[in-house]
């Protein structure tokens, strides 16, 4: 287990959940009667963009563009804990401190943790959407 993931059992990160089911409550109440599909669209758009934001963290890490890499897991880890994927948000934010930090040896090993974690989150989310 990665440092990062470490702390992904605790309540405050889903209790080791993929997806917070409180998160997910909290976006359906948003929408309402007025707007079901909501989670559903937000959902679409999620999976969409952090697709992209895991590509670009992968690519400047290896063309060593810390700032790039620092950028893509800022704005990914913030849209993940707003889906409610917390741990992976989480992990998002030690990529983005340790490419801040210029850590080479912790952002080669969370880089591809991420990574492998979004595939989870991407499974846990398209689960999510077949069953709506």
């Amino acid at each position: 287990m990665n440092e990062f993931s470490s702390h992904c059992h605790d309540p405050e990160y889903g209790g080791g959940a993929v997806i917070d089911s409180t998160t997910i409550e909290a976006l359906h109440a948003l929408g309402g009667e007025d707007d079901p599909g909501l989670v559903l669209e937000l959902i679409e758009l999620y999976l969409d963009d952090a697709a992209d934001r895991v590509q670009t963290i992968g690519a400047a890490w290896e063309v060593g563009d810390l700032d790039a890499v620092a950028r893509a897991a800022h704005a990914l880890k913030s849209a993940s804990a707003n889906i409610g994927a917390l741990c992976f948000s989480s992990a998002c934010k030690d990529v983005e401190i340790g490419a801040k930090a210029g850590d080479a040896s912790a952002i080669t090993e969370n880089v591809a943790a991420c990574t492998a974690m979004f595939r989870e989150v991407q499974r846990a989310l398209a689960e999510m959407r077949s069953q709506s």
